[in-house]
């Protein structure tokens, strides 16, 4: 972008870095069920998980290491500017870009998890339906571009989609040796992934 969108054939230095630091982490899950007397086989329950990841280990794109070439001047080389780039006020050609692993990130989610589910048995055979939901709160990262704050539930993402609503509807049933399996699965709309302006990482 830099040099007007031209077209160049760097080296591309990929792989290990052992220069790493430990990515680390923390959760906390907590979990409440509900199964009332009698012999109706309800099961309601409800989990709160939150996550917190920081410096995360991954391999950045060329794209975002040249539109924040100030920060990683270390993994963006130039040769030295010509003549004529100098008096068109442009930096050198492109020379080598480094996309080995670093750590370059955070992640922030929290969220819900439903499930309820029965099992009965009737003259016609026994029933198992069963719900599992899943309502996401927060989702946010780390962009090596745009820093962080990244809000990615219900954008559409190449690294993974985060929707803010997700279930799985379900029944099974079973007579005398034979069953049946159905299941109906919900994903609702979302913001359609932008090419040229990826946020997740």
């Amino acid at each position: 972008p830099r040099r007007n969108g031209e077209l160049a054939f760097p080296v591309w230095r990929a792989g290990g870095n052992s220069r790493l630091e430990p990515s680390t982490a923390d959760s906390l899950t907590t979990s409440i069920r509900f199964s009332p007397l009698g012999n109706l086989g309800l099961r309601i329950g409800a989990t709160y998980w939150r996550i917190h990841v920081d410096r995360t280990i991954g391999i950045p794109q060329a794209s975002h290491l040249l539109a924040a070439e100030s920060s990683f001047t270390d993994r963006v080389l130039r040769r030295e500017p010509s003549d004529t780039d100098i008096a068109a006020g442009l930096p050198g050609s492109l020379e080598l870009i480094d996309i080995t692993r670093l750590n370059h990130g955070s992640v922030r989610t929290s969220g819900i998890d439903f499930n309820s589910s029965m099992d009965f048995e009737t003259h016609v055979g026994r029933f198992k339906p069963d719900v599992m939901a899943t309502w996401v709160h927060d989702y946010t990262t780390t962009d090596l571009v745009a820093g962080p704050g990244i809000r990615r539930v219900g954008v559409a993402d190449l690294l993974g989609t985060i929707v803010r609503w997700r279930a799985v509807a379900s029944l099974n049933w079973s007579y005398q040796g034979f069953g049946a399996f159905g299941a109906v699965r919900y994903i609702p709309s979302y913001d359609d992934v932008d090419l040229l302006r990826q946020s997740g990482l």
